[in-house]
């Protein structure tokens, strides 16, 4: 039997307030690149999640993945390096994984039969992808900019960028 994970509804809204609720508590700025290394291991890390930073080698081309039910973050080393050094992809990997992580607990996912049984809101990757996005731009501090603009000012790719700049 082919079975997937099904989450929770969540919509894009709900997953911003979140992200926003996130910033707001801990105090990050909305106007410049989200600061995700530093958040999860001053912050997320004070709070009990956990961060095993793994040769690539042992990856297996995997970027990172999360575990949810042991409140664990394991990232390639390549990742992790290149996320602190502010490299898009790595940033919105890490923090596509920490949607997982806060969204994803054992306590907010099902399984369903088929995804053909699933809403695109129920969706875990597209959860996980909404939370990275609303994490990395803040949609209030975007108004007025060009996707050009996004990309330098929050250190994302493109895509993300024009995403943000057409849900804002």
């Amino acid at each position: 039997m082919n079975r997937s994970t099904k989450a929770i509804p969540l919509s894009r809204l709900k997953i911003r307030q979140i992200t926003n609720g996130l910033k707001e508590q801990f105090g990050i700025p909305t106007d410049q690149p989200f600061p995700v290394v530093k958040f999860f291991e001053y912050i997320l890390m004070g709070l009990g999640l956990e961060l095993e930073i793994v040769p690539d080698k042992d990856m297996e081309g995997i970027y990172a993945e999360a575990y949810p039910e042991r409140g664990l973050l394991r990232i390639s080393e390549s990742t992790y390096d290149g996320a602190y050094d502010g490299v898009p992809r790595h940033k919105f990997t890490i923090a596509h994984e920490i949607g997982h992580l806060l969204l994803h607990t054992p306590d907010r996912v099902s399984f369903t039969r088929t995804p053909n049984e699933m809403k695109s809101y129920e969706n875990p990757e597209w959860q996980a992808n909404t939370f990275a996005g609303e994490l990395l731009v803040h949609t209030d501090s975007i108004k007025g900019l060009s996707e050009e603009d996004i990309a330098k000012k929050f250190e994302v790719s493109h895509i993300v960028a024009r995403i943000q700049k057409e849900k804002s």
